[in-house]
């Protein structure tokens, strides 16, 4: 049977090495106050990145919810006959993931004022209407595949 003497050496070492510690406790409570410090900004530091993280993603789907609002409303008055000056201007809000509400305006070609308003409360179903001068033209029960 073969025997390791790693267990006695580390047994044996092990008082040597607190010796250098003895008459030192001003050394170990400043290392101890340096690492509480370390961990503490460690902490802060990993609060502000998920921070970050959620205002990213939430200026991300903003940003989408926007661009595809604009697009889908646009493509879909210009099929129903209604000539699109440019594109149409849309402000988002998403204060969660699911979660939206979309408010877009514009002109035809012709002058007339489009509006595209809608959205999706949270744990409920969604909807964007449009209207041109006034009269609803469109209805999207899926939101253009976002709700």
């Amino acid at each position: 049977m073969r025997t390791s003497i790693r267990p006695l050496l580390v047994a044996l070492a092990a008082p040597a090495l607190l010796v250098p510690l003895v008459g030192c406790s001003e050394t170990v409570d400043e290392a101890r106050t340096a690492a509480s410090n370390l961990q503490d900004r460690a902490s802060d530091e990993l609060d502000r990145a998920r921070q970050d993280l959620e205002e990213g993603s939430q200026d991300a789907r903003e940003t989408a919810i926007r661009g595809a609002v604009s697009a889908a409303a646009g493509a879909r008055l210009e099929v129903d006959g209604y000539r699109v000056d440019g594109t149409l201007t849309c402000e988002a809000t998403s204060p969660s993931f699911g979660t939206f509400t979309v408010d877009c305006t514009g002109t035809t070609v012709d002058g007339e004022p489009i509006e595209v308003t809608g959205g999706r409360p949270e744990g409920g179903d969604g909807e964007i209407v449009g209207t041109v001068a006034g009269e609803q033209v469109l209805t999207s029960d899926d939101c253009f595949g976002l709700c």
